[in-house]
């Protein structure tokens, strides 16, 4: 997380992994953190 609340470390669409750097971003990026987030929370209970 960026200090101006971007996500790095997202790579691109694509078919297959492939590099991503800590600018690397997407517009998926942040629903995935939001989902492991939420399964972390639930793993707490």
């Amino acid at each position: 997380m960026h200090p101006d609340g971007k996500l790095g470390w997202v790579q691109m669409i694509g078919d297959q992994p492939g590099d991503t750097s800590a600018d690397g971003t997407e517009i998926y990026g942040v629903g995935a953190l939001l989902l492991a987030g939420s399964e972390v929370q639930k793993l707490s209970k």
